[in-house]
C-alpha cells in the first residue's frame, strides 16, 4: 500500500516540467497563424506558471535549502521584475520563473520537453501547410510572394527558421553519443531545406553547427572551441555596438561599415537608430522603434533585430553583462556541447532576438549550471 502511494507523489520537478511543457506550447501556439485567435488559450497557459512556480515554493518551504541559493534567486527575481516594470513587458518574468526554480531539473529533461512539443505542433503545422500547397485551404503559400520565403505557417520564416533550426540542434544534443554519419547527414539535409525554403539567414549559423558536431572527436577542435565560448559572447557583443556606433561616420572605414550593413541586412542602421533614438539602459525601459524616414535611414519604423542592441537598450546592459560573465564561467565545465550552443547562441544574437526565449533557444538554461554551482552539467 505504501509503495503503491509513493509511486503516485508528484515532486517539484514533475511540477516544474508540466510548467516546461505549458511554456512550450504557449509559445508554438503564440508564433503559429493557425492560433492566431487563441490568445486567451496561450496567455492563460503562460498564466498558470507564476502559479505553478508558488506551488513549488511552496514545496520547498519544509525543505534545507542554502542560503546561497535564496540570496541568488531572491537577486535575479528582483532584477527581472524590475525590469519588466520598467519595459511594460511581463514576458521575461516566465524565463525568469523556469531559471530561478530548475536546479534540480536536468537540461536534458528541458530538451526533451521542448523537442516533443516541437514535434507535435511543428509536425502539424508542416503538414497542414503541405496539404495547403496541394488543395489551397485558405492559407498562403508564401509569406513573400516575390521573395517565395515559406513560414510553414509560423508568423515568421524567421521564426520558423529558428523553431525549426534548434530543434536541429535539440536532437542533435539528446542524441549526441549515438550520433553516426547518416543520422548527421540526415540533420545536414534538413537544415539546408529549411534555409532554402524559409531563406533565413540564421540558418547557415545551424549549417555551421553540423560542421562543428562533425569536428567534435578532434581534441584540438574541442580546447579551440571550449575556450573560445569563454569570450565569444562578450566578443560579438562588443563589436556590434561598435559597428551600430560607427554606421554614421567612421571616416574612411564608413563605406566599409555601409556594405557590412547591407550583408546584414540593415540591421547595423536601425541598432544605430536605436540607440541615437533611445539612448543606452542599464535594467530596462520602454523604447520607440519608429523613425522619420531620410535618404540614410530610408524607413519610417524598424525593428531591433540583434539581442546584443536589445540588451543595450531596452532591457539593460547589466544582462548582456551577468550572461557574458555566466558563460565565461561555464567554460570551466570543459563540456565541448555546451560550448559550442554558446558560440552559436553568440552568433545568433547578432541577428535574431527571439534567441532570447526559451521557448525557441535553450542557451540560457545552460547558465543554471553556473548559478546554483553544479558539479556536472546533465
Amino acid at each position: 500500500m505504501n509503495r503503491s502511494s509513493q509511486h503516485w507523489i508528484v515532486t517539484e520537478v514533475d511540477i516544474l516540467k508540466f510548467a516546461v511543457m505549458l511554456m512550450c506550447i504557449s509559445g508554438m501556439m503564440q508564433s503559429s497563424v493557425l492560433f492566431v485567435s487563441w490568445s486567451i488559450v496561450y496567455d492563460g497557459l503562460k498564466y498558470m506558471i507564476p502559479v505553478l512556480g508558488a506551488l513549488i515554493v511552496m514545496l520547498r518551504i519544509h525543505s534545507v535549502t542554502k542560503l546561497r541559493y535564496i540570496m541568488t534567486t531572491l537577486g535575479i527575481s528582483t532584477l527581472i521584475v524590475l525590469t519588466c516594470i520598467l519595459t511594460k513587458d511581463y514576458s521575461y518574468f516566465v524565463l525568469c520563473i523556469i531559471l530561478v526554480l530548475s536546479k534540480k531539473m536536468t537540461i536534458n529533461d528541458f530538451i526533451r520537453i521542448s523537442f516533443k512539443v516541437l514535434l507535435v505542433f511543428g509536425g502539424i503545422q508542416i503538414g497542414i501547410w503541405l496539404l495547403n500547397y496541394v488543395v489551397h485551404l485558405g492559407y498562403p503559400v508564401f509569406y513573400n510572394q516575390s521573395e517565395r520565403r515559406i513560414s510553414f505557417l509560423f508568423s515568421h520564416p524567421n521564426i520558423a527558421a529558428i523553431k525549426l533550426g534548434w530543434g536541429i540542434v535539440m536532437y542533435t544534443w539528446l542524441k549526441w553519443d549515438q550520433l553516426n554519419w547518416k543520422k548527421w547527414g540526415g540533420c545536414a539535409i534538413a537544415a539546408g531545406m529549411i534555409y532554402a525554403s524559409t531563406k533565413a539567414d540564421s540558418c547557415l549559423i545551424i549549417l555551421f553547427y553540423l560542421i562543428m558536431v562533425a569536428l567534435s572527436k578532434f581534441s584540438i577542435v574541442q580546447k579551440l572551441t571550449i575556450r573560445f565560448s569563454k569570450y565569444c559572447f562578450l566578443i560579438l557583443g562588443a563589436f556590434n555596438i561598435l559597428m551600430a556606433q560607427l554606421y554614421r561616420d567612421a571616416g574612411k572605414w564608413t563605406s566599409l561599415i555601409r556594405s557590412l550593413d547591407l550583408f546584414f541586412s540593415r540591421r547595423l542602421a536601425m541598432a544605430y537608430l536605436a540607440i541615437n533614438d533611445n539612448g543606452l539602459s542599464i535594467i530596462g525601459q520602454t523604447i520607440t522603434e519608429e523613425h522619420e524616414w531620410n535618404e540614410l535611414f530610408n524607413f519610417g519604423n524598424y525593428t531591433i533585430d540583434s539581442l546584443y542592441i536589445y540588451f543595450y537598450v531596452c532591457i539593460g546592459i547589466v544582462y548582456f553583462v551577468l550572461i557574458a560573465v555566466g558563460f565565461w564561467k561555464l567554460a570551466k565545465y570543459k563540456d565541448y556541447r555546451a560550448a559550442l550552443i554558446v558560440i552559436i547562441f553568440s552568433l545568433y544574437a547578432m541577428i535574431e532576438v527571439h534567441c532570447l526565449y526559451l521557448t525557441n533557444c535553450f542557451a540560457l538554461l545552460l547558465l543554471k549550471y553556473v548559478i546554483f554551482n553544479s558539479k556536472r552539467i546533465e
